[in-house]
C-alpha cells in the first residue's frame, strides 16, 4: 500500500464536469476564510488564465501559465553568477557545436558572423564575459549566445535550479498556501517535479485538476506515474453538466473504468436528441458529410488534421516542411498538427505564431477594424519583437496605415513567401529586427521560409471557420451536434482504424493501455540510450556493432510482455521476425513506440471527440479504410451505445 501525501490531491475532472467553475469556487472559498492566504493557479493556456482571472481581484491570487509563472518567479536568480555558471555547465556543449558549425550551416554561419561583428570574437570565454543575466526570450528556440531561454529550456533549466537549491523550494512553499495545476495531464514531468519536491510534506496544499483521457499533447512522458500514486485521488467531479444521458452513457462505456463514471445533471435529463448516437459506415465520407450538413447545418465537424486534410485546405507545402522538422517529429513534445492548428498566442512555434498574427492583422485591415489591429499589435509585442510600442500621434497612424497597405499587397500575392513577409517587417519595423533575425537564422526554418504566404492565409482562414475543428482542437469546447470523421495520420501518429479493429475483440481501458504504453516506451528508451542513437537512425555498420545486444533486448521484451494481449496483437510478429532474421530493416520495424502510441492516441481522440457533443454525435467511417472484421466492430459500437448504419452495402 502506497503511503499518501496528506497535502497532495488529484481531482479527476472529465469533459463537461464543471472543472473551471469548481476551481473558481474553491479559490473564492479559500480567500473568504483567510484573505491573507496566497493562491497560485497554473493553467495550460493564456486563454484559460485570462478567463479565470476575470473572477478575482485579490492581489493574493496569482493565475498564469507555467511559463509566465517561472519567468516571474525565477527572475531574481537569473542574474546570479552561480546560476550563470550552471547555465554554461548545462548548455556549453550545445553552444560549442554552434560555434564550431562543422556542418557549415548557412544560417549558423550568418549568426556567428553577426556576433563577431558586434563583440569582436566568439568563444565560450567571450560569451561568459558578455552574459550577465539569463532571461526568457518567449520563443520556441533559445538564444544561447545571449542567455535567452526558449519555452522548453525555461522549464527544464528552472527545474534544474529549483531541484538543486532547497532554499528556492522553500521560498515556493512559503509564498503560496495553495497551488492549483489545471490540465495536469498535459503538464511535463519537470513541472510536476518542481511542485512535488517543493511542497512535499509542507503546509501548502497542492491540487492537480484534469483528466488523463484528455491528454493529447506528448508533454508528459510517464515518468511521474509512481508519484501520482502518492496523491489522494478520492476527490472527483462526477457530474457531467454538458451532455444528455445517451452521450454520457456512451462516454462511460468508452472510458470503461468504474472509477471514472460520470453522472447526468438534472438539466440535461430534460433534453431530447435528434437521433441516437450513430456510426455511419459509407463508401464516400465527403459525400455523406455534405448530406448530414445539409440536414444539420449547425453541426461541428471534427477532422483529424493529416496530410490529406492539409492538402484539401490548400497548404501542402506548409505541412510538408513542418512535418520534416526534428522538433516536431514523433518523439517530441509537440507535433506538426499542434503548431499548425493553434491560432492563439499559446502556439509554441515562434514563426507560426508570428505569421498567424500577420494573417489576423491583414484580415482585419481588409475589414477596416483598426482598433482590433492596434490591440493585437499591443498584445503580441513580444511575438513581433517590439518594445513599448505606442500609437500616439497622427503621423504614427499614417505610418501604420502605409505599412498595413503594403503588407496587404505582399500577403495577397501568390508569388510571395513567408521570407518576403519577414524581410518586409524587418525593413519597416526596425525594432523587430532582433526577433525576426533569430527566426530567419534558425536553420530548422530554412525550408519553411520559402513556403508561399498564401498557404498560411488559407490555413488561418480555415481555422477561423467556426463550424470546423481539428480533433487536436480546444478540448473544452462543446457543440449540440458533432460529426467525428474517423481517419488515420502519420504525423501526429493516430491509428484510428487499427484501434477500432483491436478494440472490437480486446478489453481496453485507459489505465491498462497507458500502463502498457509507458512500460513499453521505457524499455525502448533504455535501448536507445544503450545504442546511443534512435533505432530508426541505425545503419548497417552501427547495427552490426549492437546486433547481439538488440537480439537480447528483443527477447527480454517478448518475455516481459508475453501475457499482454496488446503487445501480442501489435508487436509480437515484428519481434518474432527480428529475432529469426536480425537485420537493420527488421530492427526498425521491431523497436517502434509509434505502434502502441498510435492506438493510445486514437483511443483518447475518439473519446474527446465524442465528449464534445452535447446532444447528437455522428461518427463517419470510410468502408475502404476499415481493417479486420467489420462485423465484430459493428457489434462493439452497438455495445458502446451507438446505432450503426452500414451504408457501404447499399
Amino acid at each position: 500500500m502506497v503511503r499518501k501525501i496528506e497535502n497532495f490531491f488529484i481531482v479527476n475532472a472529465p469533459a463537461g464536469s464543471g472543472k473551471t467553475t469548481t476551481i473558481r469556487e474553491m479559490i473564492n472559498n479559500i480567500i473568504s476564510i483567510n484573505s491573507k492566504d496566497n493562491v497560485l493557479c497554473i493553467t495550460y493556456t493564456n486563454r484559460a488564465a485570462d478567463e479565470l482571472s476575470k473572477s478575482f481581484s485579490s492581489p493574493n491570487i496569482s493565475i498564469s501559465t507555467i511559463h509566465s509563472f517561472l519567468n516571474n518567479f525565477m527572475k531574481q536568480y537569473f542574474g546570479s553568477q552561480e546560476i550563470i555558471d550552471l547555465y554554461f555547465d548545462t548548455y556549453q556543449d550545445s553552444i560549442q557545436q554552434r560555434i564550431d558549425n562543422r556542418e557549415a550551416k548557412e544560417n549558423q554561419t550568418e549568426s556567428n558572423k553577426k556576433y563577431i561583428e558586434k563583440y569582436g570574437d566568439l568563444s565560450i570565454d567571450v560569451l561568459r564575459r558578455n552574459i550577465t543575466n539569463i532571461y526568457y526570450n518567449e520563443n520556441s528556440f533559445s538564444s544561447l549566445y545571449y542567455g535567452g531561454l526558449g519555452h522548453d529550456d525555461l522549464i527544464s533549466f528552472s527545474s534544474k535550479i529549483i531541484l538543486k537549491y532547497k532554499v528556492i523550494q522553500n521560498r515556493l512553499s512559503y509564498k503560496f498556501q495553495y497551488v492549483f495545476i489545471d490540465e495536469y495531464q498535459d503538464t511535463t514531468a519537470d513541472v510536476l517535479n518542481i511542485f512535488y519536491e517543493s511542497l512535499n510534506e509542507k503546509r501548502t496544499i497542492l491540487y492537480l485538476f484534469g483528466d488523463k483521457m484528455q491528454q493529447i499533447y506528448k508533454n508528459y512522458d510517464g515518468s511521474f506515474e509512481p508519484k501520482f500514486l502518492k496523491f489522494d485521488s478520492s476527490k472527483a467531479l462526477t457530474t457531467n453538466y454538458r451532455s444528455i444521458p445517451k452521450i454520457i452513457t456512451l462516454l462511460n462505456n468508452i472510458y470503461n473504468d468504474s472509477s471514472f463514471v460520470q453522472n447526468v445533471s438534472e438539466d440535461m435529463n430534460k433534453i431530447a436528441p435528434n437521433f441516437d448516437p450513430r456510426v455511419i459506415i459509407c463508401n464516400d465520407v465527403d459525400e455523406k458529410l455534405t448530406q448530414i450538413l445539409d440536414e444539420y447545418p449547425n453541426s461541428l465537424t471534427l477532422f483529424l488534421s493529416n496530410q490529406s486534410r492539409f492538402q484539401k485546405i490548400g497548404c501542402p507545402s506548409l505541412y510538408s516542411t513542418f512535418s520534416k522538422m526534428d522538433r516536431y517529429s514523433f518523439s517530441k513534445k509537440y507535433g506538426v498538427v499542434d503548431v499548425l492548428t493553434d491560432n492563439t498566442k499559446d502556439n509554441p512555434d515562434s514563426l507560426i505564431r508570428l505569421i498567424f498574427s500577420v494573417a489576423f492583422i491583414n484580415n482585419n485591415y481588409a475589414s477596416n477594424n483598426y482598433g482590433v489591429i492596434v490591440q493585437k499589435i499591443k498584445d503580441e509585442q513580444s511575438t513581433i519583437g517590439l518594445k513599448d510600442w505606442k500609437l500616439s500621434s497622427h503621423q504614427d497612424k499614417v505610418t501604420l496605415n502605409a505599412i498595413l497597405e503594403e503588407l496587404a499587397l505582399i500577403v495577397s500575392s501568390s508569388k510571395k513567401s513567408i521570407k518576403d513577409v519577414l524581410i518586409f517587417l524587418k525593413e519597416k519595423i526596425p525594432q523587430s529586427a532582433v526577433t525576426l533575425s533569430e527566426i530567419m537564422e534558425d536553420e530548422s526554418y530554412s525550408d519553411a521560409l520559402d513556403v508561399p504566404i498564401e498557404e498560411v492565409i488559407k490555413l488561418y482562414n480555415y481555422l477561423e471557420y467556426p463550424k470546423v475543428s481539428t480533433q487536436h482542437g480546444v478540448k473544452g469546447e462543446s457543440h449540440d451536434e458533432v460529426i467525428f470523421v474517423a481517419d488515420d495520420s502519420y504525423n501526429p501518429h493516430v491509428s484510428m482504424y487499427n484501434f477500432f479493429d483491436i478494440w472490437s475483440d480486446t478489453e481496453l481501458s485507459l489505465t491498462s493501455l497507458e500502463e502498457f504504453y509507458y512500460q513499453y516506451s521505457f524499455e525502448l528508451t533504455k535501448i536507445t540510450e544503450k545504442v546511443g542513437m534512435k533505432i530508426n537512425n541505425l545503419k548497417r555498420d552501427s547495427f552490426t556493432a549492437h546486433e547481439d545486444y538488440l537480439k537480447g533486448a528483443a527477447s527480454s521484451i517478448m518475455t516481459m510482455f508475453q501475457e499482454n494481449d496488446l503487445f501480442n496483437k501489435l508487436c509480437f510478429l515484428e519481434y518474432q521476425t527480428f529475432i529469426s532474421n536480425p537485420n537493420v530493416t527488421n530492427a526498425k520495424k521491431c523497436f517502434k513506440e509509434s505502434q502502441v502510441y498510435g492506438i493510445l492516441s486514437a483511443y483518447k481522440l475518439f473519446y474527446v471527440g465524442c465528449s464534445r457533443a452535447r446532444k447528437d454525435i455522428t461518427v463517419l467511417l470510410d468502408s475502404n479504410k476499415i481493417k479486420g472484421n467489420m462485423d465484430l466492430q459493428i457489434q462493439k459500437f452497438e455495445q458502446l451505445g451507438f446505432k450503426v448504419h452500414n451504408e457501404s452495402l447499399i
